[in-house]
């Protein structure tokens, strides 16, 4: 077999310190992203005008304000009837529901993607040991 270069050789010795980067990496994004799942699942009420929550993930929780036209239109009308109120207090928890719901799995594919994400670069990282052990066999 022939024998490395000088060159494959600091290449190797560098994949050895980005194991160890890529690992950490891995790991951070896929512990990141189930935790932003997990807190958009607790964050979610459907009875509260999602609105009212604005978080730190602005582009995503401005998502409530698609519904923001037709919340306004709403608060414009007032009810004259029992019936009325009723209907109204119930189209209102409708779009309460449905802002949140989207926000809600706006939340949980975004997550999804940075966990995925990391568990790709733990798999990397695990299938190039693998291919490390074995040129680490042919070399000795």
């Amino acid at each position: 077999m022939p024998q490395l270069s000088e060159r494959e050789l600091r290449w190797l010795e560098r994949l050895d310190w980005t194991q160890r980067v890529a690992t950490g990496v891995g790991l951070l994004l896929a512990v990141l992203g189930a935790a932003y799942m997990a807190w958009a699942v607790y964050l979610f009420d459907y009875r509260v005008d999602p609105r009212t929550q604005p978080s730190f993930d602005g582009p995503v929780s401005e998502l409530a304000f698609l519904y923001d036209g037709y919340q306004r239109t709403l608060d414009k009308i007032t009810p004259q009837t029992p019936v009325e109120r009723m209907l109204m207090e119930g189209a209102k928890r409708g779009m309460y529901f449905s802002a949140g719901t989207m926000v809600m799995m706006m939340r949980i594919y975004v997550g999804t993607l940075v966990c995925l994400m990391g568990l790709v670069a733990l798999t990397v990282v695990i299938e190039r040991r693998r291919l490390l052990r074995v040129i680490a066999k042919l070399r000795a």
